[in-house]
């Protein structure tokens, strides 16, 4: 039996309003991704599924973004080792680490623990991206 978090509840309540058949999901990702491709998403801060009807979409970024999150005690050590290990493959591969965040602590219960947000574009060339 899934564990009935605020989420999962909305789910099942949102997915009998919308009329559609979750008898067939066996966990609750299974549940998300049936809510998911009939456009309903999550909303964490009202703790809701809202309805997105389908629209034009907007082209895909074309930044990889990687967040390193950790005990605080080695978050940096971790952000350095991985954009070390990063920067290597990137480079090989054309891309470039354009921006590094300062360290984002957690808020409580997560308080022992922090995040770094690495951002890497493609490399420029000849003044292009």
């Amino acid at each position: 039996m899934p564990k009935m978090t605020a989420k999962y509840a909305a789910a099942v309540d949102a997915a009998h309003n919308a009329r559609l058949n979750a008898a067939g999901t066996r966990n609750q990702e299974e549940l998300y991704e049936l809510l998911q491709s009939a456009g309903w998403f999550w909303d964490s801060t009202r703790k809701r599924w809202d309805f997105y009807p389908q629209e034009e979409a907007e082209p895909a970024t074309k930044m990889i973004m990687v967040r390193v999150w950790c005990d605080s005690e080695i978050t940096e050590d971790m952000a350095d080792d991985l954009t070390a290990a990063l920067r290597k493959y990137a480079n090989t591969k054309g891309w470039e680490l354009v921006e590094r965040s300062r360290p984002y602590p957690c808020r409580p219960p997560k308080q022992l623990e922090s995040r770094i947000y690495l951002k890497f574009l493609p490399a420029r060339r000849n003044g292009h991206a």
